[in-house]
């Protein structure tokens, strides 16, 4: 067959072609500029047809019943994954680690080609553009599509990624969440995206839910299933609920509330913050609360009834509000790398025995945990509170607060129990000191210097006590103590701001005259402020007389309005 033309233009055939006959057309294949090249125009069928060549439509779309995209499957291994404009169309990930996936260079590919990246392991995998800038995360058991919108950018902003929604729904059938009793106990949830920075971290397009719990039954299992972040509360009310797990959970961006007496399984091993408050109450069948991962809580975390739950777990926090209430049955409290407490720790624990936190340095606020077992508090690092601290432990035999400077507010130890107390850092007390220690046989406070409030002791064992680096009081002096024989203060003391009261004990000779001394010293000289119109009470007990050195600042002290009694 011989053309005189260069090209032969078949139009509007009256019947559709097939292969076999377009074949008979062409005698050689295509050369530029030869007399074989043939152009077809509107040649085959717009409107899907089986076995027919596909044609455009008017409006230059394609239509088919279905397109198969090309397929791949990676076990992640840690690795890295480099997809090129050749790769796939669809890449599965399998597998329980990481995975990084890198996007084919922009100037290889056209604007609008997409990759569709599906994770169905159980670890984060990590798409980058191909100058390794973050595209975004891919959570577990989650799809994004990934298209190109720049060939000229090589950076994340040439692409776009988006989660689909049918994969970023709860893995589970939503019966799950929703009561299908009285609507008015039925739990409203709603899904939408976010992007956000979490302690230094930035986590884009993730799966957010707003719950809000309100049933009073509810289902046996609550299963968060993808749930990334919970923007609002969650609050768990259901009565007939045993298990509730978050996968994937991570950050609460409000309360979380846990009522539920039947809660025997508790798993939120992602979970690493709340914005807001962990309360849990009646949940007196639940026996481990653990949050492996988390590391900051908004504000305070409290127990109350909680009459099974012997372990309390969250090694990694470093930062909470406080923790309060009540754990009658715990027995193990782990919070290994808390850091600071910046409101008040007052848990009632009368089943611990154990009271570990190493790596703390600061209690904002008040310090008062209680407990009848308790028989160690280990806070090695811990330099201030700033509020009370007043334990109630009726076991602790010794307590040793190496670093421990200033307490704000009063030092009110309460331990029967008590032999050694020793804060050999302490210089500040911002509002009293007033230990009651019945059993304590050593005190050591060598560097306190500054009591604002008054001093109220009680140490009905203690022979010595010394307050070697002593310079000011400003309210009254009280300490009891029957046994105590040697005490010294200051040479150096500025004031006393108030009556001067140890009575009944067994001071020597060389104590009495120490004290009438000091005081008689505080003349208004030297930057001391005048001790008068004070009373000072050395009486009773088996306290020696004082020498004439004593008797001599004794009569001191009454030319300046005390009055002063001793044995």
């Amino acid at each position: 067959m011989s053309q005189t033309l260069d090209q032969i233009f078949v139009a509007n055939p009256s019947t559709s072609m097939t292969g076999t006959d377009l074949l008979s057309l062409v005698h050689s294949p295509y050369s530029p500029g030869s007399d074989s090249a043939i152009l077809y125009s509107n040649l085959g069928e717009s409107i899907p047809t089986a076995s027919q060549i596909a044609r455009f439509d008017t409006n230059s779309n394609l239509s088919a019943n279905s397109t198969i995209n090309g397929y791949a499957t990676t076990a992640t291994a840690a690795g890295t994954t480099t997809l090129t404009v050749a790769s796939k169309y669809q890449q599965y990930f399998t597998g329980s680690t990481t995975q990084t996936v890198v996007m084919p260079v922009t100037s290889t590919l056209v604007l609008g080609q997409s990759y569709r990246i599906v994770n169905n392991g159980s670890g984060n995998i990590t798409i980058n553009a191909s100058d390794s800038s973050l595209i975004l995360l891919v959570l577990p058991e989650t799809t994004v599509i990934v298209t190109c919108l720049s060939i000229v950018v090589t950076t994340n902003a040439a692409w776009d990624a988006q989660y689909t929604l049918d994969s970023l729904a709860p893995s589970l059938n939503n019966t799950q969440y929703t009561y299908t009793g009285n609507t008015i106990d039925s739990p409203t949830i709603g899904f939408f995206y976010t992007s956000v920075t979490i302690l230094g971290t930035y986590y884009p397009n993730l799966l957010t839910g707003q719950v809000i719990s309100l049933s009073l039954t509810g289902p046996t299992t609550i299963n968060l299933g993808n749930l990334a972040y919970s923007y609002g509360n969650i609050n768990v009310s259901w009565t007939s609920t045993t298990s509730f797990i978050a996968s994937s959970l991570f950050f609460i961006n409000g309360t979380f509330v846990l009522t539920t007496p039947l809660l025997t399984t508790f798993s939120f091993p992602a979970l690493l913050a709340s914005s807001n408050s962990i309360t849990l109450t009646n949940v007196n069948s639940l026996t481990t609360f653990s949050l492996p991962s988390y590391l900051v809580c908004g504000n305070l975390i409290t127990i109350t009834s909680a009459a099974s739950l012997t372990t309390f777990s969250m090694p990694a926090m470093i930062l909470n509000s406080g923790m309060t209430g009540t754990a009658n049955a715990l027995t193990t409290l782990t919070l290994t790398n808390l850091v600071t407490i910046v409101g008040t720790y007052s848990l009632t624990a009368n089943a611990l025995t154990t009271l570990s936190m190493p790596a703390l340095t600061t209690i904002s606020t008040n310090f008062a945990p209680a407990g009848t077992s308790l028989a160690t508090v280990n806070m090695p690092l811990l330099t201030s509170v700033g509020g009370t601290f007043s334990p109630t432990l009726a076991a602790l035999t010794s307590l040793t607060l190496t670093n421990l400077q200033t307490v704000t507010g009063a030092f009110g130890l309460t331990a029967a129990t008590l032999t050694t107390l020793s804060m050999p850092a302490l210089t500040t007390l911002g509002a009293g000191f007033a230990p009651v220690c019945a059993s304590a046989t050593t005190v050591t406070l060598t560097l306190l210097a500054n009591i604002t409030g008054a001093v109220a002791a009680s140490f009905a064992a203690l022979t010595t006590l010394s307050f070697p680096a002593l310079l000011s009081v400003s309210s009254t002096w009280t300490i009891t103590a029957a046994n105590l024989v040697t005490f010294s203060m200051n040479s150096g003391l500025l004031s006393i701001g108030g009556n001067f009261t140890m009575t009944g004990m067994k001071l020597n000779q060389a104590s009495v005259d120490g004290i009438l001394v000091s005081l008689a010293a505080l003349n208004g000289t030297g930057g001391t402020t005048a001790y008068s119109s004070h009373t000072v009470n050395l009486s009773g007990g088996t306290s020696s007389t004082p020498s004439s050195t004593g008797l001599t600042a004794k009569a001191t002290l009454v030319a300046r309005g005390c009055t002063v009694t001793t044995n």
